[in-house]
């Protein structure tokens, strides 16, 4: 899942998913590798910040709440960052009242969306942020 070395194609974005529900994680995975996209998996904050540092990344769809640091925390990180700040944040959480979506939007992310994921709107929201 987290180790994916396989060099990438420059006509293929990739995608990284930061997720701790394991099931979730692999299924968005494949989804999104179904859909054409280069797709990295990790269930943490310390390993996304890795991943970034050795892979190049296009769209990352990160899990709110995730063990510390938290994915708002890690928003934040990566929006600070002059490195990372261009690359658009959706982030997804099963808390959708108005104060966690502001705070989502507060940590940085691009998109909020509420769990239960729906996999058609999220693949929509990715082709959209991408254009494919």
């Amino acid at each position: 899942m987290a180790g994916d070395t396989v060099p990438k194609p420059s006509s293929q974005p990739t995608i990284l998913i930061v997720e701790d529900e394991l099931d979730l994680l692999e299924a968005l995975r494949i989804k999104m590798s179904r859909e054409g996209y280069r797709a990295l998996a990790v269930p943490d904050g310390p390993q996304a910040l890795s991943t970034l540092a050795s892979e190049e990344v296009d769209l990352i769809i990160l899990d709110a709440i995730i063990p510390p640091p938290d994915g708002y925390k890690i928003c934040q990180i990566l929006k600070a960052d002059h490195r990372y700040r261009h690359i658009p944040i959706i982030m997804l959480s099963a808390r959708g009242m108005d104060s966690d979506v502001a705070k989502g939007y507060a940590a940085g992310a691009d998109y909020y969306i509420t769990k239960p994921i729906k996999p058609a709107a999220l693949v929509r929201k990715v082709r959209d942020i991408l254009g494919k």
